[in-house]
Order: C-alpha cells, then sequence, then structure tokens
C-alpha cells in the first residue's frame, strides 16, 4: 500500500510515481502519471463521504477506483493505453492499493466509483431515517 497525501504530510510520493512510471511503460496521453492528481482524487472523496453523511468512523474500507476518459476525437478507432487505480481509505488515510494498466475507448466517461461497507451503509440509512417519526400501517 502507497500513502498518499491528504490534508496530512506527503509519504512515498516517489514509490507512487514509481509504479505509475512502471505500469504506463511511456504511456502518457490518457494515463495517470501524477500522484498529484491521486490526491485530488482522494479528497473529493473524502468531500463526497462527507456530503452524503458518512461518520469518520464508516469511512475505513472505502475504495475508490479511478481510469481517465477515452480519446474525445473520433479519429481514434481503438482502445487506447490508460491507468486504472485502487485507492482505499484506512483509519489513516487514503491508500493506493492496486495499480494496473487498462484500456478505454474513445468517447468513454472517467470512472470514479465509490464503494463503502455495509457497516457504513447501513450507519448512514440508520442516520437518514432517525430525523423521521414512524406511523403504523
Amino acid at each position: 500500500m502507497k500513502k498518499l497525501r491528504v490534508d496530512g504530510v506527503d509519504v512515498d510520493v516517489e514509490a507512487i510515481q514509481a509504479e505509475l512510471d512502471a505500469i504506463n511503460r511511456g504511456a502518457t496521453s490518457f494515463t495517470i502519471t501524477d500522484p498529484a492528481k491521486l490526491t485530488n482524487f482522494a479528497r473529493l472523496a473524502e468531500k463526497m463521504l462527507t456530503s452524503y453523511d458518512i461518520a469518520k468512523s464508516d469511512r475505513p474500507g472505502a475504495k475508490l477506483v479511478l481510469r481517465p476518459s477515452g480519446p474525445a476525437a473520433n479519429s481514434y478507432k481503438y482502445a487506447v493505453i490508460t491507468t486504472e487505480v485502487t485507492l482505499t481509505r484506512t483509519r489513516a488515510g487514503w491508500y493506493m492499493t492496486d495499480v494496473k494498466r487498462a484500456k478505454v475507448y474513445p468517447k468513454s466517461r472517467q470512472r470514479l466509483d465509490i464503494t463503502i461497507t455495509d457497516r457504513a451503509a447501513n450507519n448512514m440509512v440508520k442516520r437518514s431515517l432517525a430525523m423521521f417519526g414512524r406511523v403504523a400501517a
């Protein structure tokens, strides 16, 4: 696991960069090449979790899978190389837990999928419904 900086201290930025370079093998156009982008995505994930009222204690175990969008130009007829990264939230912060080379097709949207644990989902529902009274039907 490679640590990211999210309102904290940079750790293993060089290791993350080395891993991205090794996976991308020179491809740059539709890939993730900068660890700072991963930091920005981790911040975005934190904001999303906050906006949906996911308590900080429920965030460990959340995962963010991201992949850049495909080419917008019609001149691309085949898939291009991209990077798919998985970030996992622990109590200490976000870690890069997987990075792989992938293909993305022209006109494909950026992938930004966040998953939370069942415990976090159940607690979110409880908090959401707590403000409502119940009526026997």
